[in-house]
This record gives structure tokens, sequence and C-alpha cells, in this order.
């Protein structure tokens, strides 16, 4: 889930991210198994306003039903891709699922994406503090 939702973040943020990297300004989100994990990098003067640009983006987030369907079908589609990765990739992801207690296998994440997820359910998991 926190895929979809930071690549739905990074969609969101793509037309005034543009005109921010233009100014040297650069973010990123990435999510991991203990929420989002947000990083900030240019000139030391303006860090603050595309944090808060970032930041305000997260709190006050919104998603049509018609671009959640875009990004839950490229991740369906990655997801279906993945018996075509290369095989150390396969391997560096297994080694992390071994080591990680909480962890799903592609085949798991795929079974879930295309099931019954839906933006109700995806709204629903991230207004109860699953971020």
């Amino acid at each position: 889930m926190n895929f979809l939702f930071t690549r739905a973040i990074k969609d969101a943020l793509t037309e005034k991210s543009y005109a921010a990297s233009l100014a040297g300004l650069h973010y990123d989100i990435v999510g991991t198994e203990y929420g989002l994990q947000v990083a900030v990098s240019g000139y030391d003067h303006k860090l603050d306003v595309i944090l808060n640009m970032v930041m305000d983006k997260i709190i006050n987030f919104t998603l049509s039903e018609k671009r959640f369907s875009v990004i839950k079908e490229v991740h369906v589609r990655k997801l279906k891709n993945w018996k075509n990765e290369q095989p150390y990739h396969k391997a560096f992801f297994h080694t992390a699922h071994v080591l990680r207690e909480g962890s799903w296998t592609s085949e798991d994440l795929l079974e879930s994406a295309e099931g019954n997820l839906n933006l109700v359910f995806f709204f629903t998991y991230f207004d109860a503090g699953s971020v």
C-alpha cells in the first residue's frame, strides 16, 4: 500500500516538483515498513519551501478514482512483470523478505492488488494511521 500512496503523492506533485527541480530543489518519498520517509535536498535557504510543499500534499491529499485506477494498473503490471526481473534482483528481494518480519512476496502483493483494492479501501487504510 505504501508504494501506491507514494506513487500517488509523487504523481500529484509532478507539476510543482518540476519547477522546484529546475531551481535546484529535490525531494523523494519512500515507503518503508515503518511508514514514509521524506527526504529533501537542494539549497539550504529553500529546503523548508519544498518540505512544506510535500508535507502539505501528504496532509491534504485527494485522489480521483480515475487517477487511482491508472496508478493501480501500473503497480499490477509491475508485479506481473516481476517474473521477468534479473535473477540478482530476485535474490535481493527474497533475501530482504526472509530477513524482514511482516514483509510480503510479490505474489502476495499481486493477489492483494488484483483483489478488492479500491479507492475507498485505499483511503480507509491511510485514514486509520497506517502510514
